[in-house]
Formats: structure tokens, C-alpha cells, sequence
């Protein structure tokens, strides 16, 4: 039942038309108001975000904190290519 009106309050939030009902929903759900256990769940959680460059920022610190190789590309060294 609250991942429908989730949904739906997420719907109305994209179509700029958000009713009271949903904005409530919403601010409920600010990290602030809730516990630690609560705010743990939403570490994999999609986010939304105002530009780009959060996006790009965010993205960036997620994959240097995961000290992994995020593609492997397999080069070939060439006679005269220096």
C-alpha cells in the first residue's frame, strides 16, 4: 500500500503537480525523521538530483569508493604510434 501511493506521489512530483496528500508522503520520508535503520535502507535507493554535475559527482565518488577497476580496456602497443 505505501509503495502505490510512493509511486504516485513520485508521479505527481514529475508532472509538477503534487497534492497535499503526497507532499506529506514525501516530507515524511526526509532523512532527518528517520532512524538510522530506516536511512541504512536507502544507501542502493535511486536518487533524484537538480543538475548534471551532481549526478557526475556522485557517480564518480561511488565508483572510486568501490577501489575497482570500472572497465578493462585491452590495448596493443605499435611501432611508430609513440
Amino acid at each position: 500500500m505505501f509503495s502505490i501511493k510512493f509511486r504516485l506521489a513520485l508521479g505527481e512530483l514529475r508532472m509538477s503537480q503534487l497534492s497535499q496528500e503526497s507532499w506529506e508522503l514525501l516530507c515524511a520520508r526526509i532523512a532527518n525523521r528517520l532512524s538510522p535503520i530506516e536511512v541504512t535502507a536507502f544507501n542502493s535507493a535511486l536518487r533524484l538530483y537538480f543538475t548534471t554535475d551532481e549526478v557526475k559527482e556522485t557517480n564518480f565518488n561511488k565508483l572510486a569508493a568501490i577501489y575497482r577497476p570500472v572497465r578493462k580496456i585491452l590495448a596493443t602497443l605499435r611501432a611508430g604510434m609513440l
